[in-house]
């Protein structure tokens, strides 16, 4: 899970890398939603609520009319759909379970994913906001 969510996390800061596609919904919509089922899927309500989080910050860098204009819906629309799909983790289970059964699925080579993360993994830790007090603080007490 450490390794997923850094390869998550490098791919986003490849992106930001180039300032036309930094905050731009197409790109960021499949890597929050990747990171949100993968902590539904391990069921871990803290780190559901920090990429939930996540989500709520990437989304306020949103443009509403460049949004509805990709996706023919609103950004509260497109955050509703997505919680929904993820709120009741049994159906979530169940839809894979479905999905592994097809035929061009089944036929795949299997794979786990270990949920190593630690409890001061920084993939637990909620991001501070930039210019807050809090990420102020969190800047003073990482020099020591």
């Amino acid at each position: 899970m450490t390794e997923m969510f850094s390869y998550i996390d490098r791919k986003r800061k490849h992106i930001e890398r180039f300032k036309c596609i930094k905050h731009n919904p197409i790109f960021y919509g499949d890597i929050l939603t990747l990171k949100l089922a993968l902590s539904t899927f391990f069921d871990d309500p803290l780190l559901i609520n920090i990429v939930k989080d996540e989500i709520d910050k990437e989304s306020s860098y949103w443009d509403e009319g460049h949004f509805f204009s990709c996706f023919n819906r609103t950004i509260s629309q497109w955050k509703e759909d997505l919680y929904r799909r993820f709120d009741d983790r049994e159906a979530f289970m169940e839809r894979i379970r479905r999905n592994s059964e097809l035929p061009k699925v089944a036929a795949l080579n299997e794979a786990h994913i270990v949920y190593d993360l630690a409890p001061d993994s920084k993939f637990l830790r909620p991001t501070s906001q930039p210019g807050s007090i809090a990420g102020l603080l969190a800047k003073i007490f990482r020099r020591k």
